[in-house]
């Protein structure tokens, strides 16, 4: 595993998750950002797509909470969401997805061509992206209908904590998502071969 990229592609997302709630927002994304030019710096700036991607989303969600701080916090959290899957859905396109490039890391070296693996992993990332366009959606409501943040947080944390499960998963799920496929596959065959008329019955008579 090549843990130095890949801390230095999550590292900084992680600590604006993490300090948002304990220090101001703009220690917050002051240390983001510290820590995405320290990384960019050990990489001497040749950073991937997916460090881009990943590091520019965290220094969006921080600036998010230094400027609209004078905010409801539904407010803010609602942008903050819709940040994130328009990034996830930019990571989306390309010719490598961004989910790819991050499983690439944590391996350390490149995903074998399996067929049908890189398409899985496109609509995985478009998967986050709606996923994160749903929070947003949430967060819109709760500050229309003034719902109990404290609750509406802890929702918010175990589908978070959810997601990122899945995602580690995903080997697993691509696996079952073969076999599902094959099976069906394998069902439909055998049914179009049962019910196929027997050679020469639909032959008109004379």
């Amino acid at each position: 595993m090549n843990a130095r990229v890949l801390l230095s592609e999550i590292l900084p997302l992680a600590a604006a998750w993490l300090l948002a709630p304990v220090v101001p927002p703009l220690w917050c994304l002051l240390a983001t950002a510290g820590l995405a030019a320290f990384g960019a710096l050990r990489q001497r700036g040749r950073v991937s797509r997916a460090w881009r991607l990943m590091n520019g989303l965290a220094v969006a969600v921080t600036a998010v909470g230094v400027l609209m701080a004078d905010q409801p916090e539904a407010a803010r959290a609602g942008v903050q969401n819709m940040i994130c899957a328009a990034v996830f859905l930019l990571g989306a396109g390309g010719r490598v997805p961004l989910l790819r490039e991050l499983a690439e890391q944590r391996a350390g070296k490149a995903l074998p061509d399996v067929p049908g693996l890189a398409g899985f992993l496109r609509g995985y990332t478009v998967v986050w992206a709606v996923f994160f366009a749903l929070r947003a959606l949430v967060w819109g409501m709760a500050l229309a209908y003034r719902f109990d943040d404290t609750l509406l947080h802890r929702g918010m944390m175990v589908s978070l904590a959810a997601m990122i499960a899945l995602s580690l998963a995903g080997r697993q799920i691509f696996c079952l998502s073969r076999r599902m496929v094959r099976s069906e596959t394998r069902r439909s065959t055998d049914s179009s071969f049962r019910f196929a008329p027997p050679r020469g019955s639909c032959r008109s008579r004379r």
